[in-house]
């Protein structure tokens, strides 16, 4: 926050704290990655291809879908709400045959059943 503060009062615009947000947050997750390898003996190439992969997977086929959308439409209201529906379908979607492996899909499946 005292980062975020001093860019502001520098007059740095909001999307500079953001950024500043997003970045601090990724160093942050790779710390606690490399701090739980030593704790846990995490497998790295495992975290990776469990964990990591369907989220950038799943957030790189959402942002395709919301970019090409952007793109092709005029800025107005109606415009961000389809956006932001599609957002969610998208993430819907890929997170449902991308970010699961089968089990979870399956699990997924019998708890959807029931209801």
């Amino acid at each position: 926050i005292p980062i975020s503060y001093f860019l502001l009062r520098l007059g740095y615009s909001g999307t500079y704290v953001l950024g500043l947000n997003a970045v601090t947050n990724l160093l942050c997750a790779i710390a606690r990655v490399l701090i739980m390898r030593n704790l846990i003996n995490l497998n790295l190439n495992q975290y990776t291809k469990i964990v990591l992969r369907p989220i950038v997977l799943v957030s790189f086929i959402s942002l395709l879908v919301v970019v090409f959308f952007k793109f092709t439409s005029e800025d107005n209201w109606q415009s961000f709400i389809v956006s932001c529906i599609l957002s969610v379908i998208a993430v819907i979607i890929s997170s449902y045959y991308l970010g699961v492996d089968k089990q979870e899909r399956h699990a997924l499946n019998l708890l959807l059943k029931k209801r």
